[in-house]
């Protein structure tokens, strides 16, 4: 069975999400009161009660931009009067490369070496042969980094609820977390932001790792205990940490997080804004797709879960 979307693409436009309704089979409909379906492309110009306004009775499917959804659920925008998805598959490759540079950085002590103002610098180690911990490593952010590490010869361990079908690396379930920090020499957090995972990583987790191990955040900052991660550090009781995301965002310029030796931050950028739009594109594609052909959307969000 077809069935016809009319899609209203916005607050902000852009040709190749556009585009991307229209390959996949579907209208693109100027005004807001024709549409049965919203892709809403709004980054950080925006916010989910900006929305509101937009959700018409006949609206049955909204696609939103964004790969987290925790402001989403808090603000209660999401409903169940329609179909919700994410496109939290549209940026795994891009933030797994991110996670990537980041063990890399890690094993070689670049934080340290990039502060040096004079010759000298504290000698990293080979990565091969070490233990990854992916906490999130069932979703699409941790499969890609798992992958993108076999080459480098590392032990991945995935922390995740299912493991996916035919998976080649190791598996645990979250309720093993802390049994598999005691060997791990770098945790790559990458979970979804939910009531379940909002400060996993707290003291008693960081005290589970060995010394010299690193803690890599490209997911949720308030995964992580903040206060926890800077007595960590403080302690030496963790070699070190690398941030894309951080709790609170931004962090404050006189953060004690700031000026460490072995601490790396980025601004949330592990997904660049200016490379957005072409793999949302391809996500809203393949959703229009679906939709008119009747088939299951992917990305599809359960607020229960919280992701």
């Amino acid at each position: 069975m077809t069935e016809i979307l009319r899609a209203w693409v916005g607050p902000l436009v852009d040709a190749r999400v556009i585009a991307a309704v229209v390959a996949g089979g579907g209208q693109v409909v100027p005004d807001i009161s024709s549409a049965n379906a919203i892709v809403w492309v709004g980054h950080e110009s925006t916010t989910p009660q900006d929305m509101r306004r937009f959700l018409t009775d006949s609206i049955e499917w909204v696609q939103l931009d964004s790969a987290g959804v925790d402001d989403w659920i808090d603000a209660e925008i999401i409903d169940s009067t329609r179909m919700w998805t994410s496109a939290k598959s549209a940026y795994a490759d891009d933030v797994a490369e991110q996670a990537v540079a980041f063990v890399l950085a890690a094993a070689r002590q670049l934080p340290a070496s990039a502060r040096r103002t004079s010759w000298g610098a504290p000698e990293g180690r080979r990565l091969r042969g070490a233990t990854v911990t992916i906490v999130g490593g069932h979703g699409a952010i941790g499969t890609s980094v798992a992958k993108l590490l076999e080459p480098f010869g590392v032990r991945v361990v995935l922390v995740g609820r299912t493991p996916p079908a035919n998976c080649r690396f190791d598996s645990v379930p979250p309720s093993q977390l802390h049994d598999a920090l005691g060997s791990t020499d770098y945790l790559v957090i990458c979970a979804p932001l939910t009531s379940q995972t909002q400060g996993w990583i707290g003291v008693d987790a960081l005290n589970s790792l060995p010394n010299d191990a690193w803690v890599i955040n490209v997911g949720r900052g308030a995964i992580i205990d903040t206060k926890a991660l800077v007595g960590a550090l403080d302690a030496g009781t963790i070699g070190g940490a690398c941030l894309d995301v951080t709790e609170p965002e931004p962090l404050d310029d006189q953060h004690p997080l700031w000026g460490r030796d072995n601490v790396l931050i980025t601004p949330h950028v592990a997904n660049p804004w200016s490379q957005h739009f072409e793999p949302l594109a391809q996500v809203v594609q393949q959703n229009v797709t679906k939709f008119v052909s009747g088939q299951d959307l992917v990305g599809q969000i359960n607020c229960q879960r919280g992701y």
